[in-house]
Formats: structure tokens, sequence, C-alpha cells
């Protein structure tokens, strides 16, 4: 289980584009559970403290921690092998990205809770390269980008496109002024 702890100030506050945006710091208690555990005795927990590199245009870990409860397994070169950082890192990220309401003054919403209008991506991948679909391409290339996907191919999964189609529509998203940012958008 992933609890994530960020400072809800504006010059902590990241716009990424396409209305994301990211906490500079976030601070994550991750317990293991059923899904994500790495120790049998699943007796050790971590911290971590994660910050928003602007010029990778994604999260890094900058410091790690590793907590044993009284009586389980010792930390030792094997726990420390076996702790999938790379995956908790991404689980972490998809708990750090909101969307900035349309309507000024509402609440940012979480992309890890928001609920999609159903058939949306059919109905995007049917009409083809609009705006409202370039403007979504958009979204999702960033989002890959930020949780370390490979950003095409994760167009090409969410929209279930053809990877060739979503190169394609990833590039007039450029050329049409709907993906840009300072880091490789």
């Amino acid at each position: 289980m992933i609890h994530i702890h960020y400072t809800h100030q504006d010059d902590l506050i990241v716009d990424v584009g396409n209305g994301v945006v990211v906490f500079r710091k976030v601070e994550a208690f991750v317990e293991q559970d059923d899904d994500l555990n790495w120790s049998e005795d699943r007796e050790s927990t971590l911290l971590l403290d994660i910050r928003w590199n602007d010029d990778q245009f994604t999260y890094e870990i900058v410091d790690l921690r590793v907590q044993v409860e009284p009586g389980g397994e010792p930390i030792n070169g094997a726990l420390l092998r076996a702790l999938p950082i790379q995956l908790i890192l991404k689980r972490c990220v998809n708990r750090a990205m909101y969307l900035r309401p349309e309507v000024p003054g509402s609440n940012l919403v979480s992309m890890h809770t928001k609920t999609l209008e159903p058939g949306l991506f059919e109905q995007l991948k049917a009409q083809g390269p609009t705006p409202e679909t370039l403007d979504w391409v958009a979204r999702i290339y960033k989002n890959a980008r930020i949780k370390l996907e490979p950003p095409t191919q994760y167009v090409a999964g969410a929209l279930e496109i053809p990877h060739r189609t979503a190169s394609h529509w990833v590039k007039l998203a450029r050329q049409r002024g709907h993906l840009s940012d300072a880091a490789h958008g």
C-alpha cells in the first residue's frame, strides 16, 4: 500500500501542460501487501523522498529509507536487491499527477482516481485526429513520459490503435500545437 504526502503550495506545483500538474516534492510511505511485496515476512517498509526534475521531465528518488519492524528480516543485500524500486516509483508517480480543473478556484483532480467518461477513448479513436483527440494524445503522451513509460507505445495502448497510427497522431499533436513543453515533449 502506498501513501503519499505533498505540500499543496502554488510554488511547489509544476504545470506540465495540457491541464496536467505535478508536485515538486512528494514523500511516500510504502507498506507491503498482496500486490506489492519484496520479502516473505513483509515486515519492512519504505520511505521515499521523490522530487520533480524539470530537465528530465520526470520524478526521481532522492532519498530511500528501508525500515524493518522488530523481529523482521534484517536489511541485507538480498532484501535490497528484491526491492521493486522502478515499480514503486511508477506507482507513486501515478498518485502525484493531477488535472487542473476547468473551473477556476476548484480543487485539483487526482488523475489516479479520476474516472473517464465511458467510451471516451473509443469515441476519440473513431473521430480520428481532431483537436479534441490530439489534446488527449498530448495528455496521454505527457503522462507516459512522467510515468517513465515509452510514450508513443503508451498512446497506442491507451487508445487501442496501432503503433504507427499513434506515432502519426503524436506527430500531428506536435505540429498543431497540442504537444509542446520545454523538456522533450
